[in-house]
């Protein structure tokens, strides 16, 4: 489904830039908390994870609204009936670009298609007022006005699809207004006013043909007199003034399906917790946090008051996923109000990540440069002031390792120094020695000891002593010759 990126940032503050997002694989997250049933809903509910909240009030605000929108709740019921009857009608994508992105285009030559239905009219007059060979004159106006009607109408489906989907959603904002509930009364208000603002909108909205069977006599009617058009030209007429009031139906209906999808996703979770945001100095503390996507996750525990930490640990041994858990939380509690953890208590944070970073060759950029680039980017993130939470998945790991420890720990200090709370994954045990003063240690350890790589993926205090790398090759079975030659240059 297009994300149209006018519509997510639309009057919202981002709480991640793009890199993040992906980093964090927030699509998929998206796509497996997401119970929304309709398409305003899905979109919102994306808007809804990248953008801001201005306070904990606000955000308070959000959880009561979920809660009334609980699945066990008459309401939540009450809406989700009137919501699933949009995603049964196409045309919610193209009315968003409509919106938000490119307004609907005049049709060429306009003042034809008035002369055309004007010409019907006088035929059927004639055919009825003369008779004889008179009766021919409608027929032939029908056949040339079809070919006119069928003919626009391929060029400018997509636009006449998103329009006839402004009825559907206005009927739907109607019945949501009727639905008794107090929480939603700031919700309705809002609805009433854009639908008296957009009434003149609805009345032309009516002649835009179903397509459907069911209306084939009206169907002959609006290809003989053009009925369909000229309401089109009328809505690109006064599209200015009508696309306010349309952005906020769709934009109301789809936050109020996407509110009462976390109520549903609540219920579907094994293990959520309501965060406690606590304003003041930097600090994050999660109590079994799990990583949204993993179906049997083990949980992972951290503490950071004002301290970043380096995590080490070998390879798949669960360092990204513990970044990630930590990143996604993070963004859960600012947003939905609702974190996969037992209990996530943290002051209010951006978020920001270097984790996927790989060479372009396209661009011309080396690895490193665009690790250098990335990291670039949290260093000036620093510069800012904001509090913010620094994922880092292995420091300039496209260099020499004498240099890439150097800048290492000269970025980790810099970061520290300006108060951003860093958890970085590394897998040089050096540098969480070097900067023992300045951040914790903690590791996942792993089990090569019956000649299989096992690991629990349990976050412990300290550095890793153990390596595997060497033994992971010798296990995928490369020549011993290999193993011997690397074993051998390792001591």
């Amino acid at each position: 489904m297009p994300h149209h990126a006018s519509f997510l940032s639309d009057g919202a503050v981002p709480l991640v830039d793009d890199h993040t997002w992906n980093d964090l694989d927030m699509d998929a997250v998206c796509a497996r908390i997401d119970r929304t049933v309709s398409i305003p809903g899905r979109m919102a509910l994306r808007r809804m994870l990248r953008s801001a909240v201005p306070s904990t009030g606000a955000l308070t605000e959000r959880d009561a609204l979920i809660g009334a929108l609980a699945p066990a709740r008459e309401t939540a019921r009450a809406l989700r009936s009137e919501l699933t009857r949009l995603d049964r009608t196409a045309g919610a994508e193209d009315l968003a670009s409509l919106l938000w992105e490119h307004p609907p285009e005049g049709l060429p030559h306009g003042w034809t298609y008035r002369l055309l239905a004007l010409l019907a009219i006088v035929s059927v007059v004639l055919a009825l007022s003369v008779g004889g060979k008179a009766v021919f004159v409608p027929m032939l106006v029908f056949a040339l006005n079809t070919a006119v009607h069928f003919r626009i109408r391929v060029r400018w489906q997509m636009e006449i699809q998103a329009l006839r989907f402004v009825g559907r959603l206005r009927f739907c904002a109607h019945r949501v207004v009727s639905i008794l509930e107090p929480l939603l009364d700031q919700h309705q208000r809002r609805l009433s006013t854009a639908l008296h603002d957009t009434a003149s909108v609805a009345r032309r909205v009516t002649l835009l043909s179903t397509g459907d069977i069911r209306g084939i006599l009206y169907e002959y009617v609006n290809i003989f007199f053009l009925l369909e058009l000229q309401a089109y030209q009328w809505l690109v007429r006064h599209w200015s003034g009508a696309a306010p009031g349309l952005r906020e139906i769709f934009l109301t209906i789809g936050e109020l399906d996407a509110l009462a999808s976390v109520g549903q996703w609540r219920a579907d979770s094994p293990t959520w917790c309501r965060p406690d945001l606590e304003p003041g100095p930097v600090h994050l503390q999660i109590t079994d946090g799990v990583h949204p996507l993993l179906v049997d996750p083990v949980p992972s525990s951290l503490s950071l008051d004002g301290r970043g930490c380096l995590v080490t640990g070998a390879n798949m041994s669960g360092k990204s996923t513990l970044l990630r858990t930590l990143g996604i939380n993070t963004l859960f509690a600012q947003t939905v109000f609702t974190c996969t953890a037992r209990q996530y208590r943290a002051s209010p944070l951006g978020i920001i990540s270097s984790m996927r970073v790989g060479d372009d060759i396209l661009a011309g950029r080396s690895r490193y440069l665009a690790e250098a680039e990335r990291l670039l980017a949290l260093v000036q993130k620093a510069d800012s002031g904001e509090p913010t939470l620094c994922l880092i998945d292995e420091l300039l790991s496209g260099t020499n390792a004498v240099e890439r420890l150097a800048a290492s720990r000269a970025i980790l200090d810099y970061l520290a120094d300006r108060g951003l709370l860093v958890v970085a994954a590394t897998h040089d045990r050096e540098l969480t020695q070097s900067l023992r003063d300045r951040y914790e240690s903690y590791f996942f350890a792993d089990d090569f000891s019956r000649d299989d790589l096992r690991f629990d993926y349990r976050l412990r205090p300290g550095v890793v002593t153990t390596r595997n790398a060497i033994r992971l090759l010798e296990r995928l079975g490369y020549p011993k010759e290999i193993i011997a030659r690397a074993r051998e240059d390792q001591r």
